[in-house]
């Protein structure tokens, strides 16, 4: 993957700039989300296992618990004034 990044961004084609401008567009989407998807892969991929979704539910479970923390955690500190 760094590899390609490498060479994607050091190439002076047309092809580089495309590469460079939707690199970029992925990066910018993490940077303001904090998360990218690939959702026409999700619509329409059939590339993906079952144990991949287990994966991604197992980490969903994970945000989720940790935001509720989060929330308790305010709450408690609301309560106390």
């Amino acid at each position: 993957m760094e590899a390609i990044i490498a060479v994607g961004y050091r190439v002076n084609s047309e092809r580089g700039i495309q590469f460079r401008q939707w690199a970029t567009e992925i990066l910018k989407s993490y940077i303001h989300k904090g998360y990218v998807l690939d959702s026409d892969r999700f619509k329409y991929g059939s590339r993906f296992s079952a144990r991949y979704f287990d994966e991604l539910y197992e980490e969903i479970k994970d945000i989720r618990s940790s935001e509720r923390m989060l929330y308790q955690k305010i709450t408690d500190f609301l309560c106390k004034e």
